[in-house]
């Protein structure tokens, strides 16, 4: 009996230690649980935005995020400015631990502005002009440029005007400022626009001019569209407006080649026209030469030129033109025979001024009250494709459609005159170009609100629609 219980006391022990034991770990789980939890607390520029595992953990974080803006960013070299990151350890509640993502810390430094892209910046004579994201891109950007530009001879000698060069910048992260090659070429190129006044000299022709400025006839009309450049005289001045590129790319070369030369105007009075009025007797014809000679080329157009050689191939050909110095008359007050209305009793006669729109003048529903309110121009019967021919020498406002007019084309003359022509089947002029009197403009047709093929033709002075048959 004795040895029976000793067993048994050893037994008890046993199950008293298990029980500690366990109870032992189960203590020891729990506070686990509810201890603190060690962690690596980040700040930038003095504010918690989170935690990372370890030191190692953070700056793969700040890699990835470099890397990822660097490929937002034109792949530019970004930078992160360390000293900004605090990193310490300590002890929280898991609960309280929020671990930091790429994305949260990539937004974190760039609204801190705590990371900046290193890019490279085109100056234009000392000037940052506009910003790509490496060397190698400005680089490619200025042969682009001279590439352009090239011209093929002999003795070719090429620089930029300007003093050019590529210089290491800082910008921040997604700048507006910050340019693929691509756009940097014709951003480059582009320029601003500048305007600059010419006073006409002796013997200058709106071709002279254009050509010595880099421009075309149809440039020179539209910045002057209160002025017949046909027709210019020595002391007119003239609007050049053209856009001003940030570089300018000079070429000097010796260059062979067919030339065309320009022909000469001979101007001839006339009482048959009116003052404002021309007529082309002959039309002018370009000759042709082969020359040889020494140029300067600047970004593509030729600035000056030394003729070395030169053999006419064809002779030009003088243009006349008829230029009327017939005064008007006064209106009078009096009446037509021509057969017309003006809506409200007999036909006013007109002063000539404005040229027939049409070669036949049909009139299906004249100007004045319609249907209870204002007809604001005159309708002239015509079948579809009838040519419609502009009433004086102008610039096209508008071409194209027009509400309840369809498709039409309205002419500015200057001095506030304007012209309108609808419900057109066809239109062969654009915005912005010159017209001249008489020239082709459309055709008939009844687009838009038209009950029938037929022109509408207006008249306006000053914004007011007048009567078409005054002018007439």
């Amino acid at each position: 009996m004795i040895t029976t219980k000793i067993k048994n006391k050893a037994n008890l022990k046993v199950i008293v230690v298990s029980i500690v034991s366990v109870s032992i770990l189960i203590l020891m789980l729990v506070i686990s649980t509810v201890m603190d939890y060690y962690a690596a607390g980040v700040s930038i520029k003095g504010e918690r935005v989170g935690f990372v595992e370890s030191e190692s953990e953070l700056a793969a974080l700040v890699d990835e995020v470099e890397n990822e803006l660097s490929r937002e960013n034109q792949n530019a070299n970004i930078q992160v400015e360390d000293q900004a990151i605090d990193l310490d350890i300590m002890a929280k509640p898991k609960e309280d631990v929020k671990m930091l993502s790429e994305q949260q810390l990539k937004e974190k430094l760039v609204s801190t502005d705590t990371v900046e892209a290193k890019v490279s910046a085109i100056t234009v004579n000392g000037k940052p002009v506009l910003y790509v994201g490496s060397r190698a891109d400005a680089n490619s950007v200025l042969s682009a440029v001279k590439q352009k530009y090239t011209v093929k001879g002999q003795n070719v000698v090429a620089k930029f005007q300007e003093d050019v060069a590529v210089t290491t910048a800082a910008v921040d992260v997604n700048s507006s400022s910050l340019m693929s090659t691509k756009t940097a070429i014709t951003y480059l190129l582009s320029g601003n626009e500048k305007v600059q006044k010419y006073k006409v000299k002796k013997d200058d022709t709106d071709w002279d001019i254009a050509k010595a400025h880099g421009m075309t006839e149809k440039d020179i009309q539209k910045a002057n569209p209160d002025i017949d450049t046909d027709v210019i005289k020595e002391g007119d001045i003239l609007n050049l407006s053209k856009i001003e590129p940030f570089v300018h790319y000079q070429v000097t070369a010796t260059v062979s080649g067919k030339e065309k030369t320009k022909y000469k105007t001979k101007k001839i009075e006339t009482d048959e026209l009116y003052k404002g009025e021309k007529q082309v007797r002959t039309k002018g014809v370009k000759g042709e030469s082969y020359v040889t000679k020494r140029a300067v080329y600047v970004n593509g157009t030729i600035k000056k030129a030394d003729v070395l050689e030169e053999k006419v191939i064809k002779d030009p050909k003088t243009r006349v033109l008829v230029v009327g110095d017939k005064e008007r008359s006064e209106y009078d007050g009096g009446s037509s025979s021509s057969s017309g209305s003006d809506g409200g009793g007999s036909y006013i006669g007109g002063n000539g001024s404005l040229s027939n729109p049409l070669r036949s003048l049909n009139v299906s529903s004249p100007f004045g009250s319609r249907w209870g309110r204002l007809h604001a121009g005159i309708d002239f019967s015509g079948s579809t494709g009838t040519p419609i021919y502009a009433a004086a020498s102008g610039t096209v406002i508008s071409s194209g459609w027009n509400g309840g007019y369809g498709n039409a084309i309205t002419i500015s003359h200057g001095n506030g005159l304007v012209t309108l022509y609808g419900h057109c089947s066809a239109l062969y002029v654009s915005d912005g170009e010159h017209v001249s009197r008489g020239e082709k403009i459309a055709a008939v047709g009844s687009t838009g609100n038209s009950t029938g093929s037929h022109l509408h033709f207006e008249v306006r002075r000053g914004g007011t629609p007048v009567n078409p048959w005054n002018y007439l």
